[in-house]
């Protein structure tokens, strides 16, 4: 089973990406939602999800580095960028 992670600021673009898929029929779980890159760095790093969804725009770290910074400590998080 996937663990997947959704990081947007906005809580109903957030909820909308959580309610839209029966994540078990794709093989995957929420493992959390995010509203901050400080807040999605520390789920990252406390249960390394397989999959993260981040907008680029997010308050404290942005997307990107959020992204550049998972992947030098956690290369196999595979991550989905929202514009």
């Amino acid at each position: 089973m996937n663990k997947v992670l959704i990081v947007e600021d906005e809580a109903g673009i957030r909820n909308g990406i959580a309610n839209a898929y029966q994540w078990g029929k794709l093989n995957c779980e929420l493992c959390g939602l995010a509203s901050t890159g400080i807040e999605a760095l520390e789920i990252c790093l406390t249960l390394q999800p397989d999959i993260v969804i981040s907008d680029i725009v997010i308050p404290g770290i942005d997307g990107l580095t959020l992204l550049n910074y998972i992947r030098q400590k956690y290369p196999s998080i595979h991550f989905i960028i929202l514009t």
